[in-house]
């Protein structure tokens, strides 16, 4: 949270990326728990939950390495 005023200019271009951010997370709690019910119901095993959660890694994994690199938004 606190790095995203490095990222910005101003603090309009820092609360906006800020409340994206925000935006981002509370999806993700809202459907979350219920794709994960699904899934459960789908795979009591839990492979595919293992694998979606292993590809959720990667991908925050690579997109944070990109973000590192940004110097501006």
């Amino acid at each position: 949270m606190t790095m995203f005023a490095v990222k910005t200019d101003n603090p309009y271009a820092t609360a906006k990326l800020s409340g994206m951010a925000q935006a981002g997370g509370y999806l993700m709690s809202a459907f979350g728990p219920s794709l994960y019910g699904v899934a459960f119901a789908a795979n009591p095993t839990g492979n595919l939950q293992n694998s979606v959660y292993l590809a959720l890694v990667l991908i925050a994994l690579v997109s944070s390495l990109i973000i590192v690199r940004i110097k501006q938004i």
